[in-house]
C-alpha cells in the first residue's frame, strides 16, 4: 500500500512509514488528518505551512511541536492566536535574588549547584 494511502485515515501512521519513503507530501497530508503528528514528521519536512496547519487546530497541539522546529512566523501566529501559551513558551529568566534562593535551595538539599 502506497504511504500516502495509509496516512490518509490517520496520521499517526507516520511512525510505521519508512523514512525513506517518506516526503513532503506525506506528511503534510498526515498533518492534515491528524495535526498531533508533528512530532513524527522529520525536520526537514517542516515549514510554516505545516506549522499553521498544527497551530490553527488547536492550542492543544501547540505542545507537540518540536521546538527547534519553531519559526519566527511559527511564534507570531501563536502569539496572535493564544496569547497565555505564547507567553508560557517564553524562557524563564531568573534575577540575581531568584539566582541567590535557587542556589540556597540546591545546597540545602544537598543538590550540586548546577
Amino acid at each position: 500500500m502506497p504511504a500516502e494511502k495509509k496516512v490518509k485515515g490517520v496520521g499517526n501512521l507516520l511512525a510505521y512509514i519508512n523514512s525513506e519513503d517518506l516526503d513532503y507530501s506525506i506528511c503534510f497530508k498526515a498533518i492534515e488528518v491528524t495535526p498531533e503528528a508533528i512530532q513524527l514528521v522529520p525536520l526537514e519536512f517542516i515549514d510554516d505551512e505545516i506549522l499553521e496547519i498544527v497551530i490553527r487546530s488547536g492550542e492543544e497541539c501547540i505542545e507537540h511541536i518540536p521546538k527547534e522546529a519553531l519559526s519566527e512566523y511559527a511564534k507570531a501566529l501563536i502569539a496572535q492566536l493564544y496569547p497565555y501559551t505564547a507567553t508560557s513558551m517564553l524562557p524563564v529568566e531568573l534575577n540575581d535574588v531568584s539566582k541567590k534562593v535557587l542556589s540556597d535551595f540546591y545546597i540545602s538539599s544537598g543538590i550540586k549547584n548546577i
